[in-house]
């Protein structure tokens, strides 16, 4: 009977220890897989994935200082889209400009799927003045004779007006083009406002046309106007329903149902 125990009790321990190792390698493999560095994903790659890229602010501070600069960006997003981590790998050479860059970029969201890293140019740049106008160079008074000349009328021609430029995105001479579409746009308001989509596809929500939004052309421009020039295109998207107007839109920072 004791030597039965102590069998039993041998086999009980070398379970114990079976089980122990089995949680330790599952553990291990998990510690693993959460610790392994994302990888670096290229930007026409990251584009694919990119829902939306609020633009960042130029801060007044920065230009009453008139400070300016370019920096690389580096950012991390886990596997629901959203930016986990952010920070300059190298600086505009301003705090007050890389917290501005940083603070849009941290709200830049993906479609989820694998983590990954991805680098980013940024540029800060001040508009430079006008040029003064030209002074006209001074000359004495002088009288100009014209001799009479005959004139032979000329057929009566019509002058067509020249057309008009189509509407584009992000077109700072087209006023229209930088006013957010609204739910209920028609499809003639969308052309007449923003011109052709870059792209027309068909889902189960509805026809939807995509432009490619300008980056930073028109940033500021009520103010002191400057170039912000990530390497990733923005883009926005209309959804049409069955009546054939705008159901659904994405636009910059703003989401609509």
């Amino acid at each position: 009977m004791a030597a039965e125990r102590l069998q039993w009790l041998y086999e009980m321990k070398i379970l114990s220890i079976i089980i122990a190792a089995t949680a330790l390698a599952t553990w291990d493999a998990r510690a693993e897989e959460e610790t392994a560095e994302p990888a670096l994903l290229p930007s026409e790659q990251v584009g694919k994935r990119l829902i939306a890229a609020p633009r960042p602010e130029y801060p007044y501070e920065a230009r009453r200082l008139n400070l300016a600069g370019s920096g690389v960006a580096e950012l991390r997003v886990d596997k629901s889209g959203q930016v986990s981590a952010a920070r300059m790998q190298q600086t505009t050479g301003s705090v007050i400009l890389d917290d501005a860059a940083l603070s849009a970029l941290r709200r830049w969201q993906f479609t989820p799927g694998d983590p990954f890293v991805f680098q980013t140019p940024i540029t800060f740049e001040m508009a430079p003045p006008p040029p003064p106008p030209p002074v006209a160079p001074q000359t004495a008074p002088h009288r100009v004779t014209i001799a009479p000349a005959r004139v032979t009328p000329s057929p009566k021609t019509v002058r067509r007006p020249a057309p008009r430029p189509k509407p584009r995105v992000g077109d700072i001479s087209n006023p229209e083009a930088e006013k957010p579409p609204f739910v209920g746009m028609t499809k003639d308001q969308a052309l007449a406002r923003y011109g052709r989509p870059k792209k027309r596809t068909v889902t189960e929500e509805g026809e939807q046309w995509v432009y490619v939004l300008n980056m930073g052309e028109i940033i500021g421009k009520a103010f002191i106007p400057f170039n912000f020039k990530p390497t990733l295109p923005r883009t926005g998207v209309l959804i049409f329903g069955p009546d054939g107007t705008v159901k659904k839109f994405t636009w910059d920072t703003d989401k609509h149902d």
